[in-house]
C-alpha cells in the first residue's frame, strides 16, 4: 500500500513538471469564506457573495449538489438575511430563464428540504433526491457544489443554509469562466443526477465514457489561472477528486487518495482544518478501523521530519470518541517532541562513529521504536493538535451552528479544499468532492492559492479561538458531571 502511494506521488511530480496550458484570459479563482458573526477574523470574499455572483453570471443552466436546504426565513438578528438574499437571487435567476437542477439528500424529518421543494413547486427548479440508504445502506449526499453554465463553480464546505453564511465557519474555492476545469465537476453532478433515478449503482467503470475525467491525481491539468485577488496569473496543476468510489466515472481520483497523496508528498509542513476526524467508520452499520489518514500524518512527522499541525473543529456535538482519536494523535506528537531530541533535520544519523547510509536511516526510521532511534541520532518532525472553538453568539442561538466546518489541507507543496469530514464513511458511502492545486511556480509561489490557504490556516491556528486539546477535553469532561 505504501509503495503504491509513493508511486502515485512520483507520477504526480512527473506530471506537473511540464508547462502550464492557458485556460483563457478570464479564468480565475477566489478563496471564499464564511466567518461566524462575532468572531474577530476577517475574510476578503464572503460565501454568500460568491453564490450570488455565480448566479448573476449564469445565463443558461445552474446545477447545485447539496446536502440539505435551509436558506430562507432565517433569523435576521443572526444573519439570516444572507441566506434569504441567496434564495431570492435563485428565484430571480430562474425568472431570467435559467434552468436550475438540484440534487440533494433524500428528505427526512431532520432535513425536510422545504426550500428545494418550494422552488420545484413554483416551477423554478427541477429537483432529484438521492436515497443513500437504498444505494449504500447508509450515507448522504454531502457534496456542496454549484456549477453555472459549465464554466463557473463553487466547491467547499458551505451548505445551502443561511447558517452557513453567518453562524458557521466555512471555506471554499470559487472558479469563474473556467470551462476546461469545470467539465469534470459537471460529470460528477451528472452522476448524482442519474443515480437519483437508480435503484442500484453501476460498478466502477459503468458510467458513460463521455463522463470520464479529463484530469486526475496522476495527470493533473497544468493551467495558467488568474488569482482574482491579485489579478496576476499563476501556474497550477489542478485536479478534482470525489467519493464514493462507485460514483466515479473512469479516470477520477478517489478523494481519500488525494488527501493521503498530498500528505505523503509534503516535505516541510502539513496543515489541516477539518471538523470531524476518525480513523474509523462512524455511521455505517458495521464499523471498522481505517488508519489511512492517521498513518499518513505519522509517516510525515516520523519518517520525513515534517511539521504537522492539525486544527479540529469542536462544538456541542463533538463526541467522546472523537476527543479520544484527537488525543491519540496528540500522544504520538508528544512522544516525538517530549521524549526525543530534535537536532536539525539536516543532521545525519550515526552510531559508534560510523555514518549510516540513507537506506539504513530510512529502515530504522520505519521499523525501530522512537526510543531506540535515539541511539542513532535520529531526527523527527512534529505533530501538534489544537481545536478551534467558536464562542456563542450573544445575539442568540441557532441549532447546529458555531463550529469550524471548513475542510482543507495545505502543505508546503499542495492545497486541498474539500466537502467531506475525515472519517471512513465519507469516502465509501457518502458523496463528496475536492479541488486540488499544486503551484508550478515553486520559486514564486507566495501569491498562489496554496500560499493564500496557508495564510488562512496560520491566522486560525494563531487566533484566540484555537485552544489546546487538553483544555477542551477538561471542559468536555466537566460538562458531563
Amino acid at each position: 500500500m505504501r509503495s503504491a502511494v509513493f508511486a502515485v506521488v512520483t507520477t504526480l511530480l512527473l506530471a506537473t513538471a511540464g508547462l502550464a496550458s492557458n485556460v483563457g484570459d478570464t479564468c480565475r479563482y477566489s478563496i471564499v469564506e464564511s466567518i461566524p458573526d462575532g468572531l474577530n477574523l476577517t475574510t476578503l470574499y464572503k460565501t454568500s457573495d460568491a453564490f450570488i455572483d455565480l448566479m448573476s453570471r449564469t445565463e443558461k443552466n445552474l446545477h447545485i449538489a447539496s446536502f440539505y436546504w435551509e436558506l430562507s426565513h432565517g433569523d435576521p438578528k443572526l444573519g439570516g438575511d444572507q441566506g434569504q438574499r441567496v434564495f431570492d437571487e435563485m428565484i430571480n435567476t430562474a425568472k431570467r430563464g435559467v434552468d436550475i437542477q438540484i440534487t440533494q439528500t433524500f428528505p427526512t424529518a431532520a432535513f425536510p428540504q422545504y426550500d428545494a421543494f418550494n422552488l420545484s413547486d413554483a416551477g423554478y427548479a427541477e429537483v432529484r433526491s438521492l436515497d443513500f440508504s437504498k444505494l449504500f445502506g447508509s450515507g448522504v449526499l454531502h457534496t456542496k457544489m454549484w456549477i453555472g453554465d459549465g464554466k463557473h463553480a463553487y466547491v467547499g464546505s458551505a451548505n445551502t443554509d443561511w447558517k452557513s453564511m453567518s453562524q458557521v465557519k466555512e471555506l471554499g474555492v470559487y472558479l469563474e469562466d473556467c470551462p476546461e476545469l469545470v467539465k469534470d465537476l459537471e460529470s460528477i453532478f451528472q452522476v448524482y443526477w442519474q443515480a437519483a433515478e437508480m435503484s442500484f449503482v453501476p460498478p466502477r467503470g459503468g458510467w458513460a465514457s463521455d463522463m470520464a475525467a479529463t484530469m486526475n491525481m496522476q495527470k493533473p491539468l497544468d493551467v495558467a489561472i488568474l488569482n482574482a485577488l491579485t489579478g496576476k496569473k499563476e501556474n497550477d496543476a489542478i485536479f478534482f477528486a470525489a467519493a464514493p468510489p462507485s460514483f466515479l466515472p473512469d479516470g477520477f481520483s478517489k478523494d481519500d487518495d488525494a488527501i493521503v497523496g498530498g500528505i505523503d508528498d509534503a516535505r516541510e509542513s502539513v496543515c489541516v482544518e477539518v471538523m470531524d476526524y476518525a480513523p474509523a467508520s462512524v455511521y455505517m452499520p458495521a464499523t471498522f478501523y481505517w488508519p489511512s489518514i492517521s498513518d499518513a500524518f505519522k509517516r510525515a512527522a516520523f519518517n520525513r521530519q515534517v511539521e504537522v499541525r492539525l486544527l479540529f473543529g469542536i462544538w456541542n456535538h463533538t463526541t467522546e470518541e472523537q476527543y479520544g482519536f484527537m488525543k491519540e494523535l496528540q500522544s504520538f506528537g508528544r512522544m516525538l517532541s517530549g521524549n526525543l531530541s530534535s537536532p536539525s533535520t539536516s543532521a545525519r544519523a550515526s552510531h559508534q562513529g560510523r555514518v549510516l547510509s540513507e537506506d539504513e536511516v530510512a529502515y530504522r526510521s520505519r521499523f525501530a521504536p522512537p526510543q531506540e532511534m535515539l541511539k542513532y541520532g535520529a531526527t523527527f518532525g512534529s505533530l501538534d493538535v489544537k481545536v478551534f472553538k467558536v464562542p456563542d453568539d450573544p445575539k442568540g442561538v441557532a441549532s447546529f451552528t458555531r463550529v469550524n466546518h471548513a475542510k482543507f489541507l495545505v502543505t508546503d507543496r499542495v492545497a486541498y479544499i474539500g466537502t467531506s469530514n475525515w472519517c471512513a464513511d465519507y469516502f465509501y458511502t457518502t458523496a463528496g468532492v475536492s479541488a486540488n492545486f499544486r503551484p508550478l511556480d515553486v520559486e514564486d509561489d507566495q501569491s498562489h492559492l496554496r500560499a493564500h490557504l496557508q495564510t488562512i490556516f496560520d491566522r486560525d491556528w494563531n487566533s484566540e479561538y484555537a485552544i489546546e486539546l487538553d483544555a477542551a477535553i477538561r471542559e468536555f469532561e466537566q460538562s458531563r458531571w
